[in-house]
């Protein structure tokens, strides 16, 4: 009987719910469950190997205390353990669009690096890890030169939020229809929206009516303006549908 109990408290299951995916598993000799509400895209297998580790490491630090009364505070302990553990999950944010609409320019901004004044077109795309707050997030900037589409679908897969990034002209913003079948197709459950980007170049089309053409919700942003990181940063949590009620590891910045 314990064998079978063991087993079933080492049964991780999951149900995708909405937006959501709830993978949870229980430690019934205490009577806990934990629980992980991540994103579809997020595969179990990793989700259930962070779970289980959980689950192990809190009932390493917190087995005899759950036992006696205790002070929610004591738990506060566990957080460098989340920490590594969102590390692990850390959520993929692709910036896609064609070449000179301001990708790496956003990346340079969100990462704080020196604002690029020039286009220096990206070969092979860029992976970096960002953090904002006490979150950690992976950020694809890939290239956007028509003779590397070949990997586009690759570089956009498992993608938990896109941001279709145009640089405000008529064309440009029609050519970029492009993009949408090809997240549809590669990160169907993606958060999506767009930005606007060179918002303060003579003639740039307004957000508003780039959201009538292309249906997605649209920023407007100056990208090559440092001081626009602050809201560039809002623009991905209100996206990711974050805020520091939600999720108090933003509360550092909101």
């Amino acid at each position: 009987m314990e064998d079978e109990a063991a087993r079933e408290d080492d049964r991780v299951e999951f149900h995708d719910y909405y937006k959501f995916k709830v993978s949870y598993v229980t430690q019934k000799s205490l009577n806990l469950t934990f629980l992980f509400v991540t994103g579809l895209t997020d595969k179990f297998d990793n989700v259930k190997k962070e779970l289980v580790k959980c689950r192990k490491e809190f009932i390493n630090f917190f087995e005899e205390i759950l036992q006696h009364r205790f002070d929610a505070k004591t738990f506060e302990v566990f957080d460098p353990i989340v920490d590594v553990i969102h590390k692990n999950l850390r959520p993929k944010i692709s910036l896609v669009g064609f070449s000179g609409v301001g990708k790496t320019t956003i990346t340079k901004l969100i990462r704080a690096e020196e604002i690029p004044m020039e286009h220096i077109p990206t070969i092979t795309g860029d992976i970096a890890t960002v953090r904002i707050g006490k979150l950690h997030f992976h950020l694809w900037d890939f290239a956007g030169q028509e003779q590397f589409s070949y990997l586009w679908n690759n570089f956009i897969k498992g993608s938990d939020a896109v941001l279709l990034i145009t640089e405000s002209t008529l064309e440009n913003i029609d050519k970029s229809k492009f993009f949408l079948e090809l997240i549809k197709e590669q990160a169907p459950h993606a958060h999506t929206a767009v930005i606007g980007n060179k918002q303060d170049l003579e003639g740039a089309i307004k957000p508003t009516q780039i959201e009538r053409i292309l249906g997605l919700k649209t920023y407007s942003m100056i990208a090559n303006d440092p001081n626009n990181r602050d809201k560039m940063i809002q623009i991905i949590a209100d996206i990711l549908e974050m805020s520091a009620e939600v999720s108090p590891l933003l509360k550092p910045l909101f």
